[in-house]
């Protein structure tokens, strides 16, 4: 889970929203994977110290020979400016969505501790679209 609290949630439009009432003080992530950005590009998510990423060589398949990479400090969401538009970049889909995992397990928007992922995500959209600022 992403929160302002412990910087793990970055300070942004996309955050901020455009009011109080859109303004996001948590994210929750269920998976996914995280990545390094560029000096032009900017954070929403940051990871944690301490998290690693598993990389199998097959997916969902772990074992003793698992690669596993220390992604302290890296990111699972940022956002950019591209010429005339806009850019956003997330490793994780199921906080995107509102999913029953098998059929009666609440995933993404439905987690309970997912409250503000649908404001999230649409706070994303309106930044996308120009709605949102970038102050």
């Amino acid at each position: 889970k992403f929160n302002r609290t412990e910087g793990t949630l970055i300070d942004h439009p996309v955050t901020r929203g455009r009011s109080i009432a859109e303004r996001i003080d948590s994210f929750a992530s269920f998976t996914g994977q995280a990545f390094r950005i560029g000096d032009d590009v900017e954070p929403v998510l940051k990871i944690k110290n301490g998290y690693v990423s598993l990389m199998p060589e097959k997916s969902w398949e772990f074992n003793e020979d698992t690669r596993v990479i220390d992604v302290s400090g890296w990111y699972q969401g940022a956002v950019m400016n591209y010429g005339k538009g806009r850019i956003a970049f997330f490793g994780e889909a199921a906080a995107f969505t509102a999913q029953l995992a098998g059929g009666k397990n609440p995933m993404g928007m439905n987690h309970p501790e997912a409250s503000q992922n649908a404001q999230f995500v649409l706070n994303v959209m309106h930044w996308l679209s120009g709605l949102l600022d970038d102050n």
